[in-house]
């Protein structure tokens, strides 16, 4: 049985265990970067300022910063996670395109690897989903 047949169909729970423990570390992750953000929204708003987006920097920051605050813990949770997902994903897309792209990719800086790890996994969850052990797959089990 390949890697992409179990991922499918994970019947394994050692397999679910290790789904559930990447998603709710990356809800973690990017709950914590929301407060890093809420933290230090203005030299947020100067990293957006650098860019072309500049006469928007405090809306995006403000958009930026609560989509990873609340969005994070919604995938922590597991709660409407395609929505946290898809809200999230033009920030990941803009920090991997436009914001690491101007300095690089690869470096002595992680943040653009870690930025793409987490572009990665989100994409995973909003095409696999969260899982059985989520208030999404509870919730659905409620309603059938």
């Amino acid at each position: 049985m390949n890697l992409l047949h179990r991922l499918d169909t994970p019947r394994d729970s050692r397999m679910v265990f290790a789904l559930l423990l990447l998603r709710c570390a990356l809800g973690i992750l990017l709950w914590f970067k929301g407060l890093s953000f809420i933290s230090h929204t203005p030299d947020l708003e100067a990293l957006i300022g650098t860019s072309r987006f500049a006469d928007q920097s405090h809306w995006i920051a403000g958009y930026v910063t609560w989509s990873h605050f609340f969005g994070g813990m919604m995938i922590l949770l597991g709660l409407f996670t395609s929505f946290a997902i898809i809200v999230q994903l033009p920030v990941l897309i803009g920090a991997v395109f436009f914001v690491h792209a101007a300095h690089g990719i690869m470096g002595i800086d992680t943040q653009p690897v870690l930025s793409i790890l987490v572009l990665v996994l989100m994409i995973f969850y909003l095409v696999k989903g969260p899982g059985p052990h989520s208030m999404d797959w509870h919730i659905k089990r409620m309603l059938l």
